[in-house]
């Protein structure tokens, strides 16, 4: 029996209750005058889901202004920042070291990443499907991580969050193809997409620096692939071995 659906980050539930809750940095606690935001959602999931981006986005808007109290003469863009093609290109680098690491170390989970709902998450992050808390669920850990080291300062669920989620899902896609061929005993595939091969971009102080276009996936010329027919080749291989089938139907 397969287990239930894990909450979107921020959402939690109380006895019969869904509740949004963030906890508050605590060098802005004294400003705000709470240590968390929290809102009741209602007892509907469906309801809390769709609800919960509008308020956690309302949560981190008055965390940046609190910010800004905190030091009015402070810069709001972030020192070091960065393009999302580079983080990108980071992204992909890091989560090739660390899976290198864990097959040497003899650590490695094998299959987690590949399972269709999380395959096709990504898929639907990289064409901009999906919604906020669905680009959240699959890559916020990243987010998150990146804004924390400076490289950006982008809202939860602006456009120009979105557009740092997709870019990350292509490189994460990238990732996946590589690591889907080892996993199966064959030599990892060289890279076909731009913000995995390109060079990095360069590092600019304001976020108007100019941004690699997210290209469509063409295979005319350029030998490229479609998320979609890696999708297929990854159900492919499924059936062949017995199994793939639910994976397909979902």
């Amino acid at each position: 029996m397969a287990g239930k659906r894990a909450l979107p980050k921020h959402l939690y539930r109380i006895k019969d209750h869904f509740v949004a809750r963030l906890v508050v940095p605590e060098r802005l606690r004294g400003i705000l005058g709470a240590s968390q935001f929290s809102k009741s959602l209602g007892t509907d999931r469906v309801a809390a889901e769709r609800a919960l981006p509008g308020v956690v986005a309302g949560y981190y808007a008055k965390i940046e202004e609190a910010e800004r109290k905190l030091d009015p003469a402070a810069d709001p863009e972030p020192v070091q920042r960065i393009s999302p093609v580079e983080m990108a290109r980071i992204h992909f680098d890091e989560q090739v070291a660390r899976d290198e690491a864990q097959r040497n170390a003899g650590s490695l989970v094998g299959g987690l990443l590949f399972e269709a709902g999380y395959t096709d998450t990504i898929r639907r992050t990289a064409s901009g499907e999906a919604s906020a808390e669905e680009m959240d669920a699959a890559l916020g850990w990243r987010i998150d991580d990146f804004r924390a080291r400076g490289f950006h300062n982008e809202r939860y669920g602006s456009p120009q969050w979105r557009l740092l989620a997709r870019t990350l899902a292509r490189g994460e896609a990238e990732f996946l193809r590589r690591r889907s061929a080892l996993d199966h005993g064959r030599a990892p595939p060289e890279p076909s997409d731009p913000v995995v091969i390109s060079p990095p971009a360069p590092v600019t102080p304001t976020p108007s620096a100019p941004i690699a276009p997210l290209t469509p996936y063409s295979t005319a010329g350029g030998g490229g692939e479609r998320l979609t027919d890696l999708f297929k080749a990854y159900v492919k291989e499924r059936q062949a071995s017995g199994g793939g089938f639910e994976s397909e139907r979902r």
